[in-house]
């Protein structure tokens, strides 16, 4: 017996070199479902602090932007204050300004505008009427200045005329009624022309001025004689007689019968000269 537990010993001393010892080891098994329980509580404290910690963090930057904020409304207050400084001393300034401004505006004196403008009125018509007078001196003046230069012209006019009268009283007329203006020869102050006179009249006064104006005439010739009538004819012939000249009458016709001198193609019939080759000088041709 004392063998066989013998035997058992060794087998017991050799299972228990085979084991694994660990002192540090509690003497009781620990209980998972209390460690799980207890892992559980352990999370949950940690979540908690983890969120004090995250609520501590967004404090911290709340302090900071808060912070932040405060400077930035204090850099405006600053602003606004000088602002309003700024502001204080220019209303300090007006009210200097306004007070000036008063004691000059109590002191004002209105003018009457009814007045001045009455004056206006008046002025206008005062200054429309002293045009007006400036205006008839003006034309006054210039009507003088005509009338002197009307005076000065009709006086050299009536020199002139007087000087012209003197001139016509000392000049013989050949006729007596002939005289002249500054437009016409006149007869009987009459214009000598046909529509004035009868043709008596202008062939009498016209072989008058022809023997008049060439005193050692000898020969008249009297143009268009087909128009003056026996009458005239006639009386022709007796001043030619009476001045001791030859008239020479132009007539155009085909009855050479009673002509003393017959003219064809410009040559004297009977002669051979032609009737330009006969002077100027020994004509008067009227």
């Amino acid at each position: 017996e004392r063998t066989l537990v013998g035997r058992e010993v060794k087998q017991f001393e050799g299972s228990i070199k085979s084991l694994e010892v660990y002192p540090d080891a509690p003497g009781e098994k620990v209980s998972v479902s209390e460690l799980m329980l207890r892992l559980s509580e352990v999370q949950a404290g940690n979540r908690a602090n983890d969120k004090k910690k995250e609520e501590l963090e967004q404090l911290n930057r709340d302090i900071e932007g808060s912070k932040q904020r405060l400077q930035i409304m204090e850099e405006e207050l600053g602003r606004l204050q000088k602002k309003i400084h700024d502001a204080q001393l220019f209303i300090n300034g007006l009210h200097e300004t306004k007070k000036e401004l008063k004691s000059v505006v109590d002191g004002l004196v209105y003018g009457d505008e009814e007045d001045m403008k009455n004056q206006i009125a008046r002025a206008d018509e005062t200054n429309s009427q002293i045009e007006a007078n400036i205006k008839f001196k003006n034309e006054s003046d210039r009507l003088e200045n005509k009338k002197s230069k009307y005076q000065a012209i009709t006086r050299k006019i009536e020199k002139i005329d007087a000087n012209k009268q003197k001139q016509l009283s000392e000049i013989n007329f050949p006729v007596s009624g002939l005289s002249f203006n500054d437009n016409d020869v006149l007869y009987n102050d009459l214009p000598f022309d046909a529509k004035q006179l009868s043709s008596e009249e202008l062939l009498r006064v016209s072989f008058a001025m022809a023997i008049a104006a060439r005193p050692n005439l000898k020969n008249i010739l009297i143009r268009e004689g087909s128009l003056l009538d026996e009458n005239n004819l006639k009386l022709i012939g007796k001043m030619a007689e009476d001045a001791g000249i030859h008239c020479f009458v132009e007539v155009v016709g085909d009855d050479a019968s009673k002509a003393t001198i017959v003219i064809e193609n410009g040559i004297i019939k009977g002669s051979d000269v032609g009737v330009e080759e006969v002077a100027d000088e020994d004509f008067a041709d009227i």
